[in-house]
């Protein structure tokens, strides 16, 4: 980083002096001012995570691409298929929700464009909860974690009561991954066969790959924590 501070302490230091004579200096000094601005912008970029990320984050907000979305819930405790009566008497006041059957132990529960196929385990007591390929734009992703998605699941946890938890979402990026770019952008991409980062703290777990992310947590909050700071673009 003091390289990065040296190049922008220069870069000052001659706007000021072209600044403070304008007509003297800006013919002479102009170009060169540019191209010391360019520098320092491309090096900030190359060196700082924070302002790599700020870009990042400036150019998916405008950009908006399309995320693909896969989550895993799994509640345990002594659960069988007489749970689906206590959770559609908790759904029963909300018109928007279609329920198909598809067998004793599995149903479908359609909110909007959101679709949660949820399954009983009787032989281990679990409650398994699952959304597969839902395809969301990156400025929709935050919206969906706070209201749809994160209500959902808070109220089902309410009602069963597990024991334990396990929270478990994916998300592929349609066209590349940002944290993929983080950690390698001082390699050449051709150079790069296969790569995964794996990030622990505390019960918490993100995975990082070529154009996807995982995010694993035992607690909801904390996913819905992780989730909403990973989709911003604001890891820390």
């Amino acid at each position: 980083m003091k390289a990065v501070v040296g190049v922008w302490l220069a870069t000052i230091i001659l706007a000021l002096i072209v600044l403070l004579n304008p007509l003297q200096s800006f013919w002479t000094n102009g170009a060169t001012l540019l191209g010391w601005i360019l520098l320092s912008i491309q090096l900030t970029y190359n060196k700082s995570e924070k302002f790599y990320m700020f870009i990042k984050r400036v150019w998916f907000n405008f950009k908006n691409p399309d995320c693909i979305w896969d989550m895993n819930v799994v509640f345990k405790g002594e659960f069988d298929r007489k749970i689906f009566y206590e959770i559609e008497k908790s759904l029963n006041g909300n018109k928007e929700i279609k329920i198909t059957q598809i067998s004793n132990t599995r149903k479908l529960y359609r909110i909007g464009s959101i679709s949660y196929e949820v399954f009983v385990n009787e032989n281990n007591g679990e409650l398994i909860m699952s959304v597969q390929k839902l395809q969301v734009s990156f400025r929709s992703s935050k919206r969906l974690i706070e209201q749809s998605i994160g209500k959902f699941l808070d109220n089902i946890r309410s009602i069963v009561k597990p024991i334990e938890s396990e929270y478990g979402v994916t998300i592929e990026f349609s066209e590349f991954n940002p944290y993929y770019s983080l950690f390698l952008k001082r390699l050449k991409a051709e150079e790069i066969k296969d790569f995964s980062v794996v990030i622990k703290t505390d019960n918490n777990k993100v995975t990082v790959t070529n154009n996807v992310i995982s995010l694993h947590s035992n607690d909801l909050w904390e996913m819905n924590s992780m989730s909403k700071k990973y989709l911003s673009l604001s890891p820390r």
